[in-house]
């Protein structure tokens, strides 16, 4: 599994938009977006605040009480995706 540590950079073409009973978020370069659940949502606005993984994942797991690990795996497959999607790069190390 990889493991993602340090800081990221949002793309300044990453908008997020919250409606009335779904959260989106809409890459400018290409006018695609991306549904957001709950959790998602939280993910997306810790790391605006905070811009590192690792106070993101503390932050969830004191939200969540649920274990670390769980929360890595989740955090990571959406930091993954992002990255992909080219909202977010990584300033920080990735480990597998």
């Amino acid at each position: 599994m990889t493991q993602i540590s340090g800081r990221i950079s949002i793309s300044e073409k990453a908008l997020m938009v919250d409606l009335e009973n779904e959260a989106v978020i809409l890459n400018l370069n290409n006018e695609r977006y991306y549904g957001l659940d709950d959790v998602s949502k939280n993910f997306w606005h810790w790391l605006n605040e905070f811009k590192d993984v690792d106070q993101v994942l503390h932050h969830a797991v004191d939200a969540y009480q649920v274990e670390e690990e769980v929360i890595r795996k989740d955090l990571g497959g959406f930091l993954l995706e992002l990255s992909k999607a080219g909202l977010i790069s990584f300033d920080g190390e990735q480990t597998s």
